[in-house]
């Protein structure tokens, strides 16, 4: 099978840019937010099929977001060729896996979620088994991942205000969580569903804006 060429999948990306974060593309014509929905929902590879990320991140965790997140910015941002496609190829590795079995499905403590569970210590070998998707599913995955990023933004966008960047990223509001000991450890943060987090991230957000309200109030007296 061909090999993909990540210069005209990178591109697709690159150009994503202009409008990702436009109200048009994002929201529908009455200003609410579009559902977010992966053009190419799941495919057939090697004898399985393979799923990308549900309706809205509804089956998504912060651990899987943020290394989406982080291959999707290394591929876009490195000038080497190979190395673009090896991140691409994780890209593709960290949001596409298959069903968990119907055994699996039909225990009682299946949590509802069908995909098999994210795990970021297979992702350096399933990034080789998928390395010879074709090319629209690795480009699939570039704009569900950049459509993501403003998708993200629109929903929980009281979470993202003042304060500039976090240097360390989702990395560092997992860490940020895990401290609050709310969802547990970091681990147990990471495997936490992606709007749990944000929504939590909300409403520390909300308070600590409060809580400098009335600090001002105290101080203008």
């Amino acid at each position: 099978m061909k090999r993909a060429d990540p210069i005209a999948i990178l591109s697709a990306a690159k150009a994503c840019t202009e409008f990702i974060f436009d109200d048009v593309t994002l929201k529908d014509q009455d200003g609410k937010l579009k559902p977010l929905i992966a053009r190419i929902p799941h495919f057939e590879y090697r004898g399985k099929t393979w799923h990308l990320p549900a309706k809205d991140m509804s089956d998504m965790c912060i651990d899987e977001w943020r290394w989406a997140d982080h291959y999707l910015r290394k591929a876009t941002s490195c000038q080497v060729t190979e190395e673009q496609l090896e991140w691409t190829n994780k890209l593709v590795a960290c949001l596409c896996r298959p069903y968990r079995t119907h055994q699996e499905r039909e225990a009682d403590d299946f949590n509802g979620f069908p995909r098999i569970a994210f795990n970021a210590d297979v992702m350096e070998r399933r990034a080789v088994e998928l390395a010879d998707v074709p090319d629209a599913i690795k480009d699939a995955c570039i704009v569900y991942t950049r459509m993501g990023m403003g998708w993200l933004n629109e929903r929980y966008g009281k979470a993202f205000e003042g304060g500039g960047e976090d240097p360390f990223g989702w990395t560092g509001l997992i860490l940020s969580v895990a401290k609050s000991s709310v969802f547990g450890t970091e681990r147990e943060v990471g495997k936490t569903l992606i709007h749990h987090i944000m929504l939590h991230a909300v409403r520390e957000k909300i308070q600590a804006d409060k809580q400098e309200e009335q600090l001002e109030k105290l101080r203008s007296r």
